[in-house]
């Protein structure tokens, strides 16, 4: 029997590997179960469990790319950290962004996030932000660097590090129409807000 999805529940997926930022896991995953998402974390493998850079966080994944459509989802969040780097070496996770971005899904991406989207080759001609260190290879890959906290270009959500999470997550709600009740949003320069 097949079942069929709540068209009131807004579905994130969270791209995970090895090695993620913390923080740009672990705030924006929070904020999103506040607000009432149905959120999975996918990885490329299913029995590993994936650990952040600082230790702090390991997380099982719920499912693979390869088992997903991006058409299950309403967005897809990229945290960044050293994961990325190793993301983007699996096809089906690469073509599992593309047809998120390609069919109009919110994709979000931190700090070394879009390293996945140069990977896809989703960047040309788009306004873009991340981490200081993959600026070059965003411009490099034809998207049109910004050094804001964060940027916003049709579906496509960046930033550039934790620092910039409480702005990034807020921006991500606001985009898929969500709230968390009884807890009014973050005025989004606010880097002090405890999801």
């Amino acid at each position: 029997m097949v079942q069929m999805q709540d068209p009131t529940i807004t579905r994130v997926a969270f791209l995970l590997e090895d090695q993620f930022e913390d923080l740009e896991f672990q705030v924006p995953y929070t904020a999103l179960l506040q607000a009432r998402a149905d959120v999975t974390v996918l990885g490329t493998r299913m029995n590993d469990e994936y650990r952040g850079a600082k230790g702090d966080i390991s997380k099982k994944p719920d499912a693979t790319t390869a088992e997903m459509r991006a058409g299950d989802f309403e967005a897809i969040v990229i945290p960044g950290g050293g994961a990325p780097d190793k993301i983007r070496t699996n096809p089906q996770t690469i073509r599992f962004v593309a047809d998120a971005v390609n069919s109009g899904k919110i994709v979000a991406a931190v700090c070394h996030g879009p390293q996945i989207l140069i990977e896809a080759d989703l960047i040309q001609n788009r306004r873009l932000t991340g981490y200081q260190a993959i600026r070059k290879d965003l411009i490099n890959a034809g998207g049109h660097y910004f050094d804001e906290p964060v940027v916003i270009d049709g579906n496509l959500i960046t930033a550039r590090c934790p620092s910039d999470l409480p702005m990034f997550t807020t921006m991500l709600l606001q985009a898929m129409g969500l709230a968390i009740p009884d807890k009014p949003l973050p005025v989004i320069t606010d880097r002090t807000y405890p999801w």
